[in-house]
């Protein structure tokens, strides 16, 4: 029997994930939430100009293949993509919207049969949980909830926690490829610079995708400028 969730993580998945995540949670009580929790994705390039990208872009780095598509990741053909989800995981705006939308409704069954962690919360901010992906053309969507940066509680260092989280995950499920969008980029980015949201989530991989058996990295951006940035910041990596 094939099962729509896949839940627990091994014992092995990276420290650093987990301290984050444990510092996330301290003195939140059940239903304490302050805001609305959606993870959105709006056409926000702050800090860079528009220019002309040639992709696929693609760069082996740290053993792992880079490669910088544009596009929308709903199109993504390989094992997995990434969701930039919200924590009750039913779906919302943006990415979350349009991958919720294609799926159909066998991912959204698969979202609605996630166990709550407390409250309406199925996904931790900086965590990462898999399903099927139902109508989409890959096998399973790891739905990855990204901090909101305008909320004083969550710090660039949960973005990382998600990263890393939804490697862990793909380790889990046995898949070597996955595609991500950029996760707390729209919306969700507050005052932070798209520059240093992106160059978190690419280090993140980079230092963190050997160790969990992951070969190859998609990176999907859907304007021109966010993919002229993820490039140029790519390209100024080296292996840590």
């Amino acid at each position: 029997m094939a099962y729509t969730y896949y839940g627990g993580r091994p014992q092995s998945a990276t420290k650093t994930a987990a301290s984050i995540l444990a510092r996330s949670t301290q003195g939140r009580t059940q239903g304490n939430r302050g805001y609305s929790v959606f993870q959105g994705y709006q056409a926000q390039t702050r800090g860079t100009q528009s220019q002309a990208c040639k992709t696929p872009h693609r760069r082996m780095l740290n053993g792992i293949d880079f490669e910088i598509r544009q596009g929308s990741i709903t199109d993504y053909k390989g094992s997995a993509i990434v969701n930039a989800a919200n924590e009750q995981g039913l779906g919302g705006g943006g990415v979350d919207g349009a991958i919720t939308k294609a799926g159909g409704i066998a991912l959204a069954n698969a979202r609605r049969d996630m166990s709550k962690i407390w409250g309406s919360v199925r996904v931790r901010t900086g965590d990462a949980r898999a399903t099927i992906a139902g109508d989409l053309p890959c096998d399973y969507v790891i739905h990855a909830v990204g901090p909101n940066l305008s909320n004083p509680e969550h710090t660039i260092d949960h973005l990382s926690a998600a990263y890393i989280s939804s490697l862990c995950e793909a380790y889990r499920i046995g898949v070597t490829d996955v595609a991500f969008p950029i996760i707390s980029g729209g919306v969700f980015s507050g005052s932070v610079p798209t520059n240093k949201i992106i160059t978190c989530a690419i280090r993140a991989c980079v230092a963190h995708a050997s160790l969990f058996g992951v070969k190859k990295i998609v990176f999907y951006g859907f304007q021109t400028a966010e993919v002229a940035n993820l490039i140029r910041i790519l390209d100024l990596q080296t292996r840590p």
